[in-house]
Parts: C-alpha cells; structure tokens; sequence
C-alpha cells in the first residue's frame, strides 16, 4: 500500500483534472463591409437590401443576448459611394442608415473620402453619427472640427469582462489617396506598431478594423501582435477564417464579408483576459431579399428613394433611353459592349482622338432589357463634388506617342488593364513586364512626337491634374469638358440608334498569368 505522502502526486493530478476549466468569456462579433449605399438590393438583386441587412444583425444579437454574450457590430468601410442611393441629398442617406444599421465601429474606406475633406465635414456636421467612425492612418486638415470631433485612431470597449480596443486603418493606396490631400494617408503598417504600443498598456485584446485588402491584413497581422483582424476592400467572401502568426507567435485571425450586403459576419470569440483570442465558431450569414426586413430601415431607404425622385425627377429617371440586347456589363479582363460605349461616348463627345477608362470605374452589372437614366446610374455610380448632381465629367489630356506607350505599359505594371476607343495595341510579356506591341491611333500607326487629344473619365483626369508630378509631366493641359459621362454615354446609345446588340469582341491579348492577375480578388476593388 502506498504512503500517504507517496500518494500526494497522485491526488494532486487528480485534482487539476477534475478542477473547472477558466469559463471561457464569449463575445460575438457581427460584421459587414463594402457596402457602397446598396440599399434596395446588392449586385444580385435576389440578396441584400439594407433592410435584410438590419433584421439579419438583430437576430444574431438577439440569439447572442439570449445565452449572455455581448455583441460588437462593426464595419469595415466603403459604405457610401456605389449606387444612386448616394446622390440624394448630398450624400446623407449613406451615413444615416448605417447609424440605424447599428453599429459600433465603422472603418474609413477609400470611397469614404472620396469626396474630399471638406465635403466629409460636411456630411459629419449634418448627420452626426453615433456610430465610432475609425482611422488611425489619416490626417485631417486644420480648421475642419467635425472631422476632428468624429474621425478617430480607436475606440475602446468593455466588453464580455475584457477591455478591447478596436484600431481604424485605410489604404494608402496613391489611385485613391490623392482626395484626402497630398501627404494625409500614412502607410498603415508604418502607423500601426506607435498605436498598438499605446493599446496595450491598457486592453486585453486589440481588433485591427482595416479597409487594406488581404495582403495587406496578412502583412499587417505577421508584423504585429494584433489579435484579430477584420478586413474590407476586396469584396472577399472568406467563408473560412484565414491565420496568419504574429511575432508572439499567436494565430491572427483575418475575416472579411463579400460585399453588398450579401452576407453578414457571425463570429464567435473567446476573449479570456490573459490567453489567446480564440475563434469559436465563424460563418458568413446570407441575406436574402424575401427574408425578415427591419421596418424603420425600410421607411429610410423608401425616403431615400423619393428624395432620389424627387431631385431627378420620377419620369426623367425612369425614362427608356434605349434596349440593350446583352447585359449591361463592366469590362474587366475583356471587353465587353457596355465597356466599349463608355469609350466611345467619351470620345465622340469631346472630338478626341482617342478615350480610355478602367473596368475598376464602373459600377453593377445589370440585366438586358430597357435602359434608363438610372441604369447608366447605377453602371458608372462615380461622384466627387456632392454638388455636381450628374457624377463624373469628361475631362481631356494631351500626350505625345511616345509617352503614350510608356504610360500605358506603367498602367499594366499596376495591374490596369484599360478599355480603349480610338486606340488599338497588343499586350505581351509576363505580369509586371507588359510591353506594349503595335499601337496604332485611327488605325495609322502612332506617330512618337505627335500630340494626341485623350477623353478620360473625372478620376482619372482630375489625377493628372491634382496628382503626383510625373503623371502631370505625361498627361498635360488636363481641362474638364463639363460634359457628364453619363450625359456622353445616353448621346452614344442614342447614335447607336437606341439599340446595343452584342458585338465580335477580341479578347485583350493577355497570357493565362497576366488574366489570372486582372480576375485576382486585389484586382476586385471598386
């Protein structure tokens, strides 16, 4: 028989089995992103509408509150300019229904400041939204209170027994960032490590709400001992979790939820002060059209769409302006008919000799059949100046045929792929080396010192004129013809008489790699 003292190990050992386990703190994390004011329905119009979206959000917090776990509803950004629903009074309608959307924290996404600072203070000032509205790597300009008062590194929460810090990070991305002012937007990663210093004097666990993209979260998360990550910008519809290690050497998990309102985030953590955050269980819920709808968010987006009418006019909106036979299609890795009348009317409308745009400009895909004013709306949903009712203009550049090759090789090397009107050339090479091969203007043969007349849309034009110095050096004299795009684009269908039927295309000449790049998920933000 065993000693007492030899049976101390023993019983010891049995104790620390049959002892409880630390109760494991539970919290639920709902989350949405690039919702682009898709109010009455998302791309698909069988999923989504902002209604759909609410009604999904409450019962995942009523299923949460009714086993004791607190909630945290957040927002991973672009949820303003995307859809017509942005025009109506200024924009407000956007920020208004993602207060009653409910919640928490909302990151800055690129088309979120799009508009330029001031006219962000504006809409600030106007809708003072309850909602923390988060970005830690922006510099608001002096002067702009309502900027300042609103827009945030962080947000610190108590939540579920832990203290838990939620960090705002957008893309530096230099195609979008010029709108916020030369030298606003920080590279995240640069801005990140100074902020989670700080965090962590005083919180248990520390979310990086990012509008970055994938790549850029994984950076961020093997970078920084961040404890999750949740993400926008990409449209990604990350039915699983991704892992990424920190330097601790603790998995960061990276979640992101499509686009539209399709679907909602439904993540369930363990946030144990002093252990790893834990995923319990994830799932992207999906949001039908004929499912439980939030009735007060119905009368708003009803209220958004009678001020849309109401400034526009019903009849002028509704109007049929034409038919087309194929679907009203984006151009991405190939060109497709609607792509090709957006270049068309641009240069047709400004006598240029040549027009270019980027399928990433472009809007929804829509259906065949009857095309309306709000159609061409919603297939180019592009705005600056909320004041300009009619969206993009097209603006004019000059450039030499020498720089136009160069220009347009760079423009590959970033991963553009234009749709050209006037202009033909042939692409070879691999990713990142595209040479351009057989360029041609009017179908001659491009002269290297002649000065040829460019149509581009807004955003690309006002870039060359605003933006950084070497674009202004290749893309001179930018002047805005005050023609809207939309306005060229109704005159093309009109030319075309009434009709757009489906045409030969020749898809761009691009090896498997280089289309495989351009149908990438980084190449999918718009």
């Amino acid at each position: 028989m065993l000693t007492m003292m030899a049976q101390m190990p023993i019983l010891l050992a049995l104790l620390l089995l049959w002892a409880p386990q630390a109760e494991a703190k539970l919290l639920q994390i709902i989350h949405t992103n690039d919702l682009h004011s898709h109010f009455e329905h998302a791309q698909d119009y069988a999923k989504g509408h902002y209604a759909a979206v609410k009604a999904t959000i409450d019962r995942l917090k009523r299923d949460a509150q009714a086993q004791g776990i607190d909630t945290l509803t957040l927002d991973a950004g672009d949820f303003t300019e995307g859809t017509q629903f942005f025009l109506p009074s200024r924009g407000e309608f956007s920020w208004r229904l993602m207060d009653e959307l409910g919640y928490d924290a909302v990151a800055l996404g690129n088309h979120d400041y799009l508009m330029g600072q001031d006219e962000l203070d504006r809409l600030l000032a106007s809708t003072n939204p309850k909602f923390k509205l988060l970005c830690a790597n922006f510099d608001v300009f002096d002067g702009l209170k309502h900027l300042k008062k609103h827009l945030k590194p962080y947000a610190e929460f108590k939540k579920s027994g832990a203290r838990i810090a939620v960090v705002g990070l957008t893309t530096d991305e230099w195609e979008y960032g010029w709108r916020a002012g030369e030298l606003v937007i920080d590279p995240p990663g640069e801005v990140l490590p100074g902020v989670l210093k700080r965090l962590r004097r005083k919180n248990d666990f520390v979310i990086a709400l990012t509008h970055v993209g994938v790549d850029g979260d994984k950076q961020l998360a093997a970078a920084n001992n961040v404890d999750l990550i949740v993400g926008g910008h990409e449209h990604r519809f990350l039915y699983d979790y991704l892992s990424v290690k920190n330097p601790s050497g603790r998995v960061v998990p990276i979640v992101q939820a499509g686009e539209h309102g399709e679907v909602v985030g439904d993540l369930l953590v363990d946030v144990t002060p002093g252990e790893p955050l834990r995923v319990v269980r994830y799932q992207l819920v999906p949001v039908a059209q004929g499912g439980p709808r939030d009735a007060a968010v119905d009368a708003h987006v009803a209220a958004a769409r009678s001020e849309l009418e109401r400034e526009y006019g019903t009849e002028w909106l509704a109007e049929p302006i034409g038919y087309s036979e194929v679907p009203m299609t984006r151009p991405r890795f190939e060109t497709t008919e609607w792509g090709d009348l957006v270049v068309e009317g641009m240069r047709n409308a400004v006598h240029a000799d040549m027009a270019l745009d980027t399928g990433d400009l472009f809007g929804d895909n829509q259906p065949a059949g009857p095309v309306t004013r709000e159609k061409l709306f919603v297939l180019y949903p592009r705005v600056f100046d909320l004041g300009e009712r009619f969206g993009w203009t097209v603006w004019t550049v000059h450039i030499y045929g020498w720089l136009l090759k160069i220009a347009l090789e760079q423009a590959l090397h970033l991963g553009f792929v234009f749709t050209i009107s006037g202009a033909t050339y042939d692409v070879t090479g691999p990713p990142g080396k595209e040479k351009i091969a057989n360029l041609k203007i009017g179908n001659r043969p491009v002269k290297w010192y002649k000065d040829y007349t460019v149509a581009l849309p807004e955003g690309i034009g006002r870039a060359a004129d605003e933006m950084i110095e070497l674009v202004k050096l290749a893309l001179r004299s930018p002047t805005d013809s005050r023609i809207p795009v939309w306005a060229a684009v109704e005159a093309e269908l009109v030319r075309l008489g009434g009709v757009v039927k489906p045409r030969a295309h020749q898809l761009r000449v691009l090896s498997a790699a280089q289309r495989a790049h351009l149908l990438s998920p980084a190449s999918a933000c718009h």
